[in-house]
């Protein structure tokens, strides 16, 4: 039967002449099944690659919208620790004002700015050269005196009873001001103001204030202008306020350099504020003179014929020791009771005088006569040690004087 249908089917296939067709098709079937079947799954892994890429796109917008939700969920928390970390500072700072408080210090600000009205304050009252404010020393309750690091304004209800390090500029000078106010605004406690200019200190003050009243002030700087007798010194005074004037010594030692500026003005520290003992102790080697009396408009101005200046060679012996009157810097004193010892190198001998001074000068010059005992000039060595050995006593004199009495010894103290 299958036979006859073959038969049949060929006869056919004859006659519409596809007979090399079906031996092709016979020839080749299990290919052609074989293409077949991989066009099939072609077609289905191209309908599984659409499903695919639609599902990844599906994923990518879903991603995008978790990350944008993710993105603010992480603005919020970095907010919330923003604003936890500056409560802990807050918390912080509270504690380190405890502290100092339970200490008897001061608690610190650092990384301000200066206002225009408390510069001016600080200039005043710190910044010039044996000038002051005796009294009243203070701002305005309400000014604002200085910035912190965000710009924020600082007042003195801000700024009370701590301790601020404030750097500022001032024609062409770099200012390092270190002190505090009280609650009412007054200067109080110990305030210091560091001054360089072109990277040489020039300048230290340290004052003492007792809510607004000036108690005493000390300050270092060199000389500015060249001296007569040529050498440049470091001077350190320590003096009380009197009213136009003040009272008090200054010590003069001899420089041998200029003090620079170790630190830059933006990374200014605490630690890097010089006072006056610890500036002594840097650069205070041999003493070329000491001054003790009254002080006014920057020079030595005493009227009262107490005050007296010692002067040294640099051996560290006496070169000149005058006690009387002082008018702009200088010996002038026309009572005849000014007296002087002096020699003019360390080979001669010392000679006295006394009668009338003017500037820096003894106004009377005649030969020493041994057999005169009442010519203002004397050269007799054992009269002028034992005048100097009572003068010493009488005035209590701290400063050596070394060379007018033998073997003398004094504890130099700024």
């Amino acid at each position: 039967m299958g036979a006859a249908i073959t038969a049949v089917l060929e006869r056919r296939c004859r006659k519409m002449n596809i007979v090399p067709l079906l031996d092709f098709l016979k020839k080749y079937w299990f290919l052609i099944t074989a293409i077949c079947a991989i066009l099939v799954g072609i077609g289905v892994e191209k309908n599984k690659l659409d499903t695919i890429s639609e599902n990844m796109e599906k994923i990518e917008k879903s991603i995008s919208a978790q990350s944008v939700s993710i993105g603010g969920e992480i603005d919020k928390v970095d907010q919330k620790i923003n604003q936890r970390i500056d409560e802990i500072d807050e918390r912080i700072n509270k504690i380190q004002e405890q502290v100092y408080v339970l200490a008897g210090a001061s608690p610190e600000l650092v990384g301000l700015s200066i206002s225009d009205s408390y510069k001016q304050s600080v200039n005043t009252c710190l910044a010039t050269l044996d000038s002051f404010v005796l009294s009243n020393a203070a701002v305005q309750y309400t000014s604002i005196v200085a910035y912190n690091s965000k710009g924020n304004e600082l007042t003195v209800e801000d700024v009370a009873q701590k301790k601020l390090l404030i750097p500022y500029k001032e024609e062409g000078k770099e200012c390092f001001f270190y002190g505090q106010l009280d609650k009412y605004g007054n200067w109080d406690g110990e305030c210091i103001i560091n001054i360089y200019k072109d990277r040489k200190l020039i300048l230290i003050t340290e004052a003492v204030y007792d809510s607004g009243d000036l108690l005493s002030f000390k300050q270092a700087f060199p000389n500015e202008t060249e001296r007569q007798d040529g050498r440049d010194v470091w001077f350190f005074s320590r003096r009380t306020m009197k009213k136009n004037f003040s009272t008090g010594e200054t010590w003069d030692y001899f420089r041998n350099s200029d003090y620079n500026q170790a630190f830059t003005y933006d990374s200014v520290t605490v630690e890097d504020i010089l006072t006056i003992d610890d500036f002594q102790l840097k650069v205070g080697g041999k003493l070329e003179g000491y001054y003790n009396g009254n002080t006014s408009n920057g020079r030595f101005n005493d009227d009262s014929g107490e005050a007296y200046m010692v002067k040294y060679f640099e051996d560290g012996t006496v070169r000149t020791l005058y006690t009387g009157k002082f008018v702009d810097g200088f010996p002038e004193d026309f009572t005849n009771h000014a007296w002087m010892i002096g020699k003019n190198d360390t080979t001669s001998k010392y000679s006295y005088y006394i009668g009338p001074f003017e500037k820096g000068h003894p106004t009377i010059n005649v030969n020493y006569n041994p057999n005169d005992d009442n010519s203002t000039w004397k050269a007799n060595q054992d009269f002028i040690r034992s005048e100097a050995e009572r003068f010493k006593v009488d005035k209590s004199v701290s400063v050596p004087l070394t060379g007018l009495i033998l073997d003398d010894e004094a504890h130099i103290t700024v």
